[in-house]
């Protein structure tokens, strides 16, 4: 315990320690599927965050804080106050508190119709405490899967204004779980530690915090929920100040490094921060390795107790569930670390348990050459709505658009009892942007 404290302190963004990420990334009652409620409530439950509006806002500036000043460097924007000025005028706040889940939905996947077509709402009383998932994606191997989405919950703030809370999640598959758990206490209690574990790396390789500086317009997704649900909703079209750039935000991005002729992504904000994302890490890696040495060796602890469990009992069932959740963290750490030879290490080496090229085939596959578009791509440039354009400059035009904006919902908000109180989030992001 005390080793991964120190690992933790040691990575890219501070989300660990300020979200308290292995204590509250899942519900052990809900991931063993105990506890005799139903298992939407339950998913709900376990997603629910129970600060302010103001302690998450305060607590995100601070857990990636590291990685806003790295784009700025690089950029020579204003990072911070464009992740304060999106942040606020949309009420929309994305944490960096990832949650693992044990997967109550039985569907096989969520085709993509629209942007926000991938719904599911989980729902429990009071209705404020529903949780949406969106754009959930379905990774399936060849017996198993696991699911990536983004979890949605309304919030008031301390002057009762309501946001939309934004947090990434994993679910896991309820046959890994019990398949695992099957084995006995010891292996039940090796399963939950690995899952904090990956949700500790899901934390560092995820991107969706830059969604949160750069973000599109949308409306309410089309579901079927009660009207006192509705009535939550603060989603809204993009007001006049974004409309341009917003036009400019929907066409299919392509690049100077293409793979079979086309990108494997379709959204431009989707590439932005993925290619973003991964430039701050090698850029603060480069200065500081230890952060990315202490990411490998939290991979490689995590594949130790998968390893155990599989000792346990090495059978083809227990094998291919330990596989799945080894390459769920791999998933993640593909596109942000060099070391795709994972299987180097010498703990993995020594023994044959887990079979690597079964991971590392799903990672690639599901990938589709995305981790070797981002490690190859000139990230200075791409095609944006048709013109090469710097990959700053993207951001420098939606932060004049964003701040024409701003300026006029600061200067209206007296005359909305029901506003946002911008001058206190500013006062928050004055207080923890040199923290």
């Amino acid at each position: 315990m005390g080793h991964v404290v120190e690992l933790q302190s040691n990575l890219f963004n501070r989300a660990p320690q300020v979200f308290d990420v292995r204590d509250r990334c899942l519900d052990e009652d809900q991931m063993l599927g105990r506890g005799g409620r139903d298992v939407e409530e339950a998913a709900a439950e376990a997603l629910n965050l129970g600060e302010t509006v103001e302690t998450l806002f305060a607590g995100e500036i601070e857990a990636t804080r590291d990685l806003l000043n790295a784009l700025a460097e690089r950029s020579g924007l204003d990072t911070i106050s464009a992740w304060v000025q999106t942040t606020t005028s949309k009420r929309v706040l994305y944490v960096t508190l990832p949650g693992i889940l044990r997967d109550p939905m039985s569907e096989t996947h969520f085709p993509r119709i629209e942007i926000n077509s991938r719904v599911q709402l989980f729902r429990t009383h009071p209705i404020e405490r529903s949780i949406r998932l969106e754009a959930i994606s379905t990774f399936a191997g060849t017996d198993s899967r696991f699911r990536y989405a983004l979890s949605i919950q309304y919030l008031r703030d301390t002057s009762g204004v309501w946001w939309q809370v934004l947090r990434p999640v994993i679910l896991i598959e309820p046959g890994i779980v019990d398949t695992i758990t099957s084995l006995g206490e010891r292996a039940e209690r090796t399963l939950l530690n690995s899952l904090r574990l990956l949700a500790l790396m899901v934390s560092q390789g995820g991107h969706d915090y830059l969604h949160g500086m750069m973000m599109r317009w949308f409306l309410p997704p089309a579901i079927e929920c009660p009207p006192e649900y509705r009535r939550l909703m603060v989603e809204r079209p993009a007001p006049p100040e974004m409309q341009h750039w917003e036009a400019r935000a929907i066409g299919r991005v392509s690049g100077p490094i293409s793979h079979e002729g086309a990108l494997p992504i379709s959204d431009p904000l989707e590439y932005w921060s993925l290619t973003v994302h991964a430039e701050s890490v090698e850029q603060i890696a480069r200065r500081e390795p230890w952060r990315l040495d202490a990411l490998y060796e939290l991979q490689d602890l995590y594949g130790a107790q998968l390893r155990e469990i599989v000792r346990i009992r090495p059978t083809r069932d227990v094998r291919a569930a330990a596989e799945m959740l080894l390459a769920v963290s791999s998933f993640f750490l593909a596109l942000i670390t060099p070391r795709l030879d994972d299987a180097s290490s010498a703990a993995q080496a020594a023994d044959d348990l887990l079979d690597r090229s079964t991971v590392d085939a799903f990672v690639s596959g599901f990938h589709r050459g995305l981790a070797g578009v981002v490690a190859a791509l000139d990230r200075t440039q791409f095609v944006w709505d048709g013109v090469r354009t710097d990959i700053y400059d993207v951001l420098g035009m939606y932060m004049r658009d964003m701040e024409r904006l701003y300026r006029r919902l600061r200067a209206s908000q007296s005359r909305h009892a029901d506003g946002v109180r911008y001058g206190v989030y500013e006062e928050l992001a004055r207080r923890h942007r040199f923290a």
